[in-house]
């Protein structure tokens, strides 16, 4: 069970401005946006709260920074115009009157987006979206294993060559009609690949690479005879399953990589902010995708179980083994030591992310136990960045002063100097609790250095019978283990030997191959419908508090929700699901028998002020329409709107929302659902 602990200052901030306690609803919310500062309604709620309770100037202050995050938004500044009146600064309070109208008068009564015209793309191409990778790389100068696997599929796929391939990027990126999609240039998709392996690349090169991709990328709209793939993650960073399912209506199969489900299957380990995001994604694509592939057989076994344990629709599941390292040339010929580098003295090496999943602990509990036994052990490296839940080990090693200086700390090594760490470690460990593959044991095999790992998960997949496994809950087999690589050189070497002898590594192109190949076969499969959420009878969905309601992994996997909203291009917030200026419609499951005649009823607010004009609501050959004008504005109780629908013969409910835009101000006017429930409607 997920609690919602994300939002636990937003719901008290609620609680203490409900009992008009401005002073504590202030505190409450200022908690709030510094853990989640892209929160805009709680920042407008802090200053509400701090000028209720006399904190005039931290009012000022809170919209003074909301100016800079939205300066053409005319509301702020009427806002911060008025407080800075009410605190006698009148003089800025004229010039900030002064430019709200200014702002105002900018907005064109009478203006109607006009997208761009998609090009045509052939029936049979299949489009992989690397959006998570651009969106990724604009905030960061290198990348982290799930962009660098996108990288090296992609760069396989267009040195390959051939028709039938493109790679794309969704609708969250600005000037495309809602559900269509940007096709990319890929000579400069492979540009911005090259730069990001490049070890001297620099970020501010990256960012002219990633605007010169936007830049020559074409609108597409894809359907019918399309496939789509998820490469990245489907969770974050523009790439949420709702963003595909336009797309999957017009006829397009949706296929999703998978890396792992540890979010879902261990989330101990784990953030709950990450459990939460990949939760909701997770229950999004399974309603969507018509296949899954996976980095492992075991992750796919994984997916295999999940979905029959929820009574999801088993798509195929097909594992695409990643490769052996992440660089397709491993440099097996390290260069000379650097300055971050000291590799006179033996050492073992742990080579990954320093968190609580990757049970560097257990190490370090045998390396503390053969120090007391006086064996002379070599320094122990951990080469990786810093991570979540390390609690317990980083207070053995304060506790310890490092074990006395054997354990060394190490990160942002580059390709070059990671290469010379495995290459001279007497062997390496890796006794993570749970993987997706385990691409640091074959790193180690890739430069002929044993390896002791846990025998869990997807982790023999990778080291085969070339790698010592251990219980990696089972220190004193570790310590055996370990203890008897230490004290005996020739067993090590003939490990050595071993691996030079018999291990081949698979490489990217045969990654590459392998994914091709497993998609066009996988395409030849009928398409499978998106499976919309279900409703359940007598109960009020009300959008606006998705954010914060406490759910269940089970609960998302029978309705996630989410996608009953994905037309509502206007946003989620605590009042609901807020309309763009394009329709929306609205598809749930229900448990009623098809044909069964109902009653539904929906909630509707506004935001601004409309013109004269309609919003009309349809559910089969019964039809709705009611003014905009009459509906209340959020400080108001809703409209309530009641029509009569039916149950179809597939067991689902379909609802259209339109609205007569003519009648909308741009960015001024907003229709709003609160609510949506149904009951059985008994025939008069």
């Amino acid at each position: 069970m997920f609690s919602g602990l994300r939002n636990y200052f937003r719901r008290l901030g609620h609680r203490h401005r409900a009992a008009s306690r401005w002073a504590k609803a202030a505190d409450a919310y200022g908690w709030h946006v510094r853990l989640h500062p892209h929160d805009i309604p709680d920042w407008i709620r802090l200053a509400e709260c701090s000028l209720a309770s006399g904190r005039s100037d931290k009012a000022a202050r809170v919209y003074e920074y909301l100016r800079k995050l939205s300066p053409d938004k005319p509301d702020i500044a009427f806002q911060l115009a008025h407080i800075l009146k009410i605190t006698g600064r009148d003089t800025e309070a004229l010039e900030m009157f002064q430019r709200a109208l200014l702002l105002s008068e900018r907005i064109d009564n009478n203006s109607v987006k006009i997208w761009p015209t998609p090009d045509t793309v052939a029936a049979d191409t299949i489009l992989y979206s690397v959006q998570d990778m651009i969106n990724y790389l604009t905030r960061n100068s290198t990348v982290t294993g799930i962009q660098r696997v996108q990288a090296g599929i992609a760069r396989h796929l267009i040195e390959a060559g051939g028709s039938g391939v493109g790679f794309v990027l969704t609708d969250a990126e600005y000037g495309v009609r809602p559900g269509d999609f940007w096709l990319l240039d890929p000579l400069k998709l492979l540009a911005l690949i090259d730069a990001v392996e490049s070890v001297d690349g620099d970020h501010a090169s990256l960012k002219r690479l990633i605007v010169a991709c936007r830049n020559s990328a074409r609108p597409i709209r894809p359907g019918l005879g399309h496939t789509l793939i998820i490469l990245g993650a489907f969770w974050a960073l523009g790439n949420a399953p709702t963003r595909y399912l336009a797309a999957k209506k017009r006829g397009a199969r949706v296929g999703v990589y998978i890396y792992d489900l540890i979010p879902i299957t261990h989330p101990q380990f784990c953030e709950m902010e990450l459990c939460l995001h990949f939760s909701v994604g997770f229950s999004q694509i399974c309603a969507l995708t018509d296949f899954f592939l996976t980095i492992s057989e075991d992750t796919a076994e994984r997916v295999r179980v999940l979905l029959s344990a929820h009574d999801r629709v088993l798509v195929p599941v097909q594992a695409v083994p990643l490769a052996h390292t992440l660089s397709r040339c491993p440099d097996l010929t390290p260069s000379v030591e650097t300055d971050k580098l000291t590799l006179m003295t033996p050492f073992v090496a742990y080579v990954s992310t320093i968190e609580g999943r990757k049970n560097h602990i257990y190490v370090m509990r045998i390396w503390e136990a053969l120090i007391a036994r006086g064996v002379a052990v070599p320094d122990l490296w951990f080469v990786g960045r810093l991570g979540w839940k390390i609690g317990p080990l980083t207070d053995v090693l304060e506790q310890t002063k490092n074990l006395g200086g054997r354990v060394r700390l190490m990160h942002d090594l580059t390709d070059a100097e990671l290469a010379q760490v495995y290459s001279r470690a007497s062997f390496t460990v890796f006794t993570s609790f749970v993987e997706g593959w385990g691409l640091p044991i074959g790193e180690s095999l890739a430069h002929g250095t044993p390896c002791v790992s846990s025998d869990t998960s997807s982790m023999p997949e990778v080291g085969g019978d070339l790698v010592d496994y251990v219980d990696p809950t089972d220190t004193e087999q570790g310590l055996a283990l370990i203890g008897r690589l230490l004290n005996d050189p020739f067993e090590l070497e003939e490990r050595r030997r071993r691996i030079a002898e018999k291990f081949v590594a698979r490489t990217w192109d045969d990654v590459g191959a392998d994914f091709v190949k497993s998609i066009r076969c996988l395409s030849l499969n009928p398409t499978h419908p998106a499976r919309p959420p279900l409703l359940e009878v007598d109960q009020s969905f009300r959008p606006g508090e998705m954010t914060d309601a406490d759910f269940s992994f089970a609960t998302l996997m029978r309705s996630p929700r989410g996608l009953l909203l994905a037309e509502f291009s206007g946003g989620l917030d605590d009042h609901g699901a807020w309309m763009g200026r394009e329709d929306a419609v609205i598809r749930f499951q229900s448990p009623l028998p098809p044909g069964t005649p109902i009653t539904l009823t929906l909630g509707f607010y506004r935001r601004g002020s409309p013109n004269v004009g309609e919003v009309s609501v349809t559910s089969g050959d019964h039809r709705v329409d009611f003014g905009l004008q009459s509906l209340p504005s959020i400080q108001s109780p809703p409209r309530l709107i009641s029509l009569n629908g039916r149950v179809a013969i597939d067991g689902t409910v379909t609802l259209c929302l339109a609205i007569d835009k003519a009648a909308l101000v741009e960015d001024s006017c907003r229709v709003g659902l609160c609510s949506i429930g149904y009951q059985p409607r008994i025939p008069q």
